[in-house]
């Protein structure tokens, strides 16, 4: 199966929830994977934050913001030409 190019980018409006106290960045970013849901995957792999008991209880209820679809758009993009990464690639956009 063909590697394709996602574009994650927070929705407007969802930057404020508690959620994104799981995850070390907050802008767009490109992932290289098979299909939305490793995109987002990738996207959640490369920049959570681990929950633990250091962090509080609340921390361990969090839900990484990349991989709720409300929090964040997911869209397939044309890949623009060049080299192409490797599945699981996943590039900071802003």
């Amino acid at each position: 199966m063909k590697i394709r190019v996602f574009r994650l980018q927070p929705e407007p409006g969802e930057t404020n929830s508690s959620d994104w106290q799981r995850s070390r960045y907050i802008g767009g970013a490109l992932a290289y994977a098979r299909n939305e849901d490793d995109a987002r995957t990738y996207a959640d792999a490369k920049f959570s934050v681990p929950a633990g008991p250091q962090q509080g209880p609340l921390k361990e209820l969090l839900v990484s913001p990349w991989l709720q679809p409300d929090k964040v758009a997911c869209t397939e993009i044309a890949h623009v030409g060049g080299a192409e990464p490797s599945e699981g690639t996943v590039i900071e956009t802003d």
